[in-house]
């Protein structure tokens, strides 16, 4: 059934009776209905003869649409008015085949689609017509495949330039146990379009433990009830789109399920596939217990174009988990997300690389967006308590955040309890947080990551992870927003290298109201320009905040002049602003140890190799010293030798007169 999107009607009037006493539709108006697979959008009619029906209407004229003169003739009105013979229903499966036009009657059988499939309990009814009604469901092919049924097209099959308002070169509803699509390799879908929705190549509708194999490329998928399999293999999709305001996946859109499962294996390319708003490439929704998506091969999208998610989006609810080994992403762009968007909502998200992002653009996340709900007591069978986002293996080279945005590589948000992000041997190459003028302070944040995290939450970042030659306003490498509660470790090698800002912090820049450790890291050659503060990392260390730097290197960091603004340009490789107060400083809070600096130089010296703004520099200094929170490699008598009194200073909230850590070195 679903049929009639405006009216339907069955009629035991006799069609000779029929007449404008007892059968009369006078000066009706129809906007934007439709019926399930488009049969009858405006009306649709149940009669003893469907032919007979339509052309007692006809012929009384018991029917007339405003603005519409040709509404008996016209092919193409051909299913917004239909019907069907009583004797052809079916109570629990009808074929589509069935229905036909009240009102055309050619020569040769005229149906909404160029050729229509229909399985029927394993028996195949094929029905070949000419037709230029434009295809409401699949432009080149429709299936409609029950319990049993099995429907094969071979790999020599190619889908060019098919246009529909769903599935614009195949649609198909594989529906009931036993029942396979399965479409072979070599299977091409070239320039195909779809009007409304999604599916710019093809749309597949699997339920009820069907089973779909497809090999080749674009479609529009949902997978429902339980057991039901989608395996795709090796697929191509080429020149694909879907345009409207609320159209999802130019080339692949796949709705998986409770219980359901997407498998994707083989080498699968995205090549200048489009979409007016999520999922240039790719979009994939996965929800429920038990729904799954694994791709073992590799995905790789190309000059892919979107609003959100220019080359693949995905969102993720309800413990469902996705588990992805090789993706690349190269040329693609979005106004959030150049490359990958993410959203997750108490679902787990693995990525284990190698992963290659390379000349992205967005305006929010030039390679990546990632936006992470995770809520307290979701348990994830056989992994933890918590969920948790996993990237490794990753690749962003040459990323770009056009203004206004933040994230050149990624961006990521993450809210709720016991969430988890974890970047393990990542790359950031190249990756920029501005382009042209700075609209905003708050924008342009994080040349290669931008992460935001609330509600004890927490970033992982492990391996060894490289950020090169990065650039921003603020936070050059990183950018990082740690609030109350939250944890990030920054450790295992980590190196930032010629990472620079127009303002603070090269390598990282970051407000900590939670807990920050950075052990076992490099940063060489980063640099900030005046008005900005430490070339190296830039940080506001909170109330009730905990900072540790164990173990690090800073090579050649330095704060640059600038002759148009020469304020501030402190700590050439560290700036710190603290507010705790210096009789709570101690080394559950503040810990510098094993330091090396080499080479790092301030404007005007003011704290070459650190530089620390505080309520009050002198007991600062002293509580620095008294508890020993601070150590650095090769040297002597740091408290005490003159020597270093313009390497390590500190300047008083309140004022502007800069004074060294340890008054004894006046």
């Amino acid at each position: 059934y679903g049929w009639g999107g405006a009216i339907f009607i069955q009629t035991s009037v006799a069609t000779e009776n029929l007449n404008e006493l007892n059968f009369l539709m006078r000066d009706l108006v129809f906007v934007g209905c439709s019926a399930v697979n488009s049969i009858g959008n405006n009306i649709h009619i149940q009669s003893a003869n469907t032919s007979a029906t339509g052309e007692a209407i006809k012929t009384e004229n018991l029917l007339t649409v405003k603005d519409i003169t040709d509404l008996y003739t016209n092919k193409l009105y051909g299913s917004d008015y239909m019907g069907i013979d009583q004797s052809k229903v079916n109570d629990d499966n009808t074929p589509i085949s069935f229905h036909e036009p009240l009102f055309i009657n050619p020569p040769s059988r005229i149906f909404l689609n160029p050729y229509v499939v229909n399985a029927f309990n394993g028996i195949v009814n094929v029905f070949c017509g000419e037709s230029d009604i434009p295809s409401y469901n699949g432009g080149g092919i429709f299936a409609s495949i029950y319990t049993g049924g099995k429907l094969t097209i071979d790999g020599q099959c190619n889908f060019t330039e098919c246009k529909s308002d769903y599935g614009g070169g195949f649609l198909a509803h594989v529906a009931g146990r036993n029942s396979l699509l399965t479409l072979e390799d070599g299977i091409q879908f070239e320039s195909c379009t779809s009007r409304y929705l999604n599916g710019g190549g093809a749309y597949l509708d699997i339920s009820d433990q069907a089973t779909s194999l497809r090999e080749g490329g674009g479609m529009n998928v949902r997978i429902q009830n339980e057991n039901s399999i989608l395996e795709l293999v090796g697929v191509l999709f080429e020149n694909c789109s879907t345009f409207g305001s609320q159209c999802y996946g130019g080339g692949l859109y796949v709705v998986v399920n409770t219980n359901t499962s997407l498998l994707i294996s083989g080498m699968s390319l995205f090549n200048n596939c489009s979409s007016d708003y999520i999922g240039g490439g790719c979009y994939v929704s996965c929800s429920g217990s038990g729904s799954q998506i694994q791709i073992t091969g590799q995905l790789e999208f190309e000059n892919c174009t979107s609003d959100l998610g220019g080359g693949l989006c995905f969102d993720i609810f309800d413990q469902a988990t996705i588990d992805i080994d090789q993706m690349s992403f190269i040329n693609c762009t979005a106004s959030e997300g150049g490359g990958l968007n993410v959203y997750i909502n108490n679902g787990d998200f693995s990525v284990t690389g190698p992963v290659i992002f390379q000349n992205c653009e967005s305006q929010i996340g030039g390679g990546s967006s990632m936006i992470v709900q995770l809520y307290l007591e979701v348990k994830f069978t056989q992994i933890c308590i918590e969920g948790t986002l996993i990237i490794k293996d990753t690749t962003f080279d040459n990323c770009t955040c056009t203004q206004p945005g933040n994230g050149g590589g990624i961006f990521a948000t993450m809210q709720w309890e016991n969430s988890i992000l974890e970047l393990i041997d990542l790359s950031f190459k190249n990756c920029h947080a501005l382009d042209g003028y700075v609209y905003r302070e708050d924008m342009g944040r994080g040349g290669g990551l931008f992460v935001c995290v609330f509600s004890g939450s927490q970033l992982i970042m492990s391996g060894t992870c490289i950020f090169k030659n990065c650039s921003a306003v603020n936070g050059g490498g990183i950018y990082m927003y740690i609030d109350s509660g939250w944890k990030v470790n920054i450790k295992d090698q980590c190196i930032f290298s010629e990472c620079k800002t127009s303002q603070s912090g090269g390598g990282i820049y970051s407000y900590i109201y939670g807990i920050f450790n950075i052990e076992d890291t490099t940063f060489d050659s980063c640099s900030c320009i005046q008005p900005g503060n430490g070339g190296g990392i830039s940080l506001y260390h909170g109330t009730s905040s905990i900072l540790s730097i164990i173990n690090s290197s800073f090579i050649n960091c330095k704060t640059i002049q600038n002759s148009s603004n020469q304020r501030y340009g402190s700590g050439g490789a560290i700036f710190i602003q603290t507010s705790i107060i210096a009789e709570n400083l101690n080394e559950t809070n503040f810990l510098l140890t094993d330091l090396v600096f080499t080479g790092c130089s301030a404007v005007n010296s003011i704290g070459n190799n650190l530089h620390i703004q505080s309520i009050d520099t002198y007991a600062t200094g002293e509580a620095i010293e008294s508890e020993n929170l601070l150590s650095v490699n090769g040297t002597t008598n740091l408290y005490y030798n003159n020597s270093y009194q313009q390497d390590y200073m500190g300047i008083d909230q309140s004022k502007s007169i800069l004074k060294i850590l340890r008054s004894i070195l006046c």
